[in-house]
């Protein structure tokens, strides 16, 4: 759903070292490498209707563009993988 509406997004995802069972739960959007989003909610419709979560979002581009880059040795180190 939300893949539809974000045409040409990246979405990774934590990869489990040795293919251990591993959780990630924060979720990240990166926008241009000038606002950050960090947030423990589920972009779902329940996680939009039925919780309460929190979540910040920093327009800093200094922030998001380190945020970016940790993101992207993360994926070059095998620990982020795209999103199947």
């Amino acid at each position: 759903m939300l893949r539809a509406k974000l045409t040409g997004a990246r979405f990774w995802t934590y990869g489990a070292p040795d293919g251990k069972y591993a959780l990630q739960h924060s979720k990240v959007l990166i926008v241009d490498s000038r606002t950050a989003f960090v947030t423990s909610a589920n972009l779902s419709t329940a996680g939009a209707e039925s919780n309460l979560e929190a979540g910040v979002v920093v327009h800093d581009v200094e922030f998001a563009s380190s945020m970016r880059q940790r993101f992207t040795k993360l994926r070059e180190h095998g620990a982020v993988i795209d999103l199947e």
